[in-house]
């Protein structure tokens, strides 16, 4: 799925839905990937923010946790980060994805956009 950079206008830089297009995305969960070298199977991951992208676990408390393991790593072989979203219009939790690969650094969301469970 493209990245789809849609803006409102020269100054507001609003990031669409992959799902529906619209604007109203809240993050809730960044998790970044760092490798001890190149092609480890550990490092460090942190992930800091709510644990439940949706809206209906406002009682949770965000978290910070970390753990040596690289699974859910968008690069398959240096660093990377990902930023779960939940859309406001659609309830859509799409995944935003960066990924070292080879000197560059890939921008993607993730597939497939999933609807949160109250909206299925």
């Amino acid at each position: 799925m493209s990245l789809n950079l849609k803006y409102a206008d020269a100054t507001n830089h609003d990031i669409a839905c992959p799902n529906c297009g619209g604007i109203n995305l809240h993050h809730s969960l960044v998790t970044a990937f760092w490798r001890e070298t190149e092609d480890a199977d550990y490092g460090l991951q942190v992930a800091s923010g709510r644990p439940d992208e949706s809206p209906r676990f406002q009682d949770i408390e965000e978290s910070v946790k970390t753990t040596t393991s690289m699974a859910g790593n968008p690069s398959t072989r240096r660093d990377g980060v990902e930023i779960r979203f939940w859309c406001e219009n659609c309830h859509a939790l799409p995944r935003l994805l960066l990924a070292q690969h080879k000197g560059t650094t890939e921008l993607q969301w993730a597939t497939p956009v999933e609807l949160s469970p109250e909206k299925k």
